[in-house]
């Protein structure tokens, strides 16, 4: 399997997948804005850079052609503020400056809400707590 399932980075953030197993993968990611990648992976340990996947907002498809059942997600943000949840579904932002923000979220089985994202205020040295409730597409 590819770990982790979803891998979070700022855009432009340079990517090298690792494959530590004793047999070959093929490394295919999707996506409608950047180069599309779809590349042999060699056993044991073997590093392969991912250049040019790294111009777009948002998640994009990562599969393994050979072991079907391999997939995962790189979602790009143009900011140092994400997470994932935990196994409850809860999250926390560090360190984000007082002011107004909109927050977001991606599921790979929900979708989105940035047409319509939650407006929040950080107060200085405060925190903010905001529930989503998540529908199965």
């Amino acid at each position: 399997k590819f770990t982790p399932h979803l891998q979070i980075v700022p855009l432009n953030t340079r990517l090298t997948m690792l494959n530590s197993d004793r047999v070959n993968h093929n490394v295919h990611i999707f996506s409608n804005i950047n180069t599309p990648v779809n590349k042999q992976q060699t056993k044991n340990r073997r590093r392969m850079p991912l250049a040019g996947v790294k111009k777009a907002e948002g998640p994009v498809s990562v599969k393994c052609d050979i072991h079907g059942w391999m997939s995962a997600w790189i979602a790009y943000v143009p900011h140092p503020y994400f997470a994932v949840t935990n196994e409850k579904g809860e999250f926390t932002l560090e360190d984000v400056p007082a002011g107004e923000y909109k927050l977001g979220y991606w599921h790979e089985a929900c979708g989105t809400n940035n047409e319509a994202p939650v407006t929040v205020t950080v107060e200085a040295g405060g925190t903010v707590t905001q529930d989503f409730t998540l529908k199965l597409k």
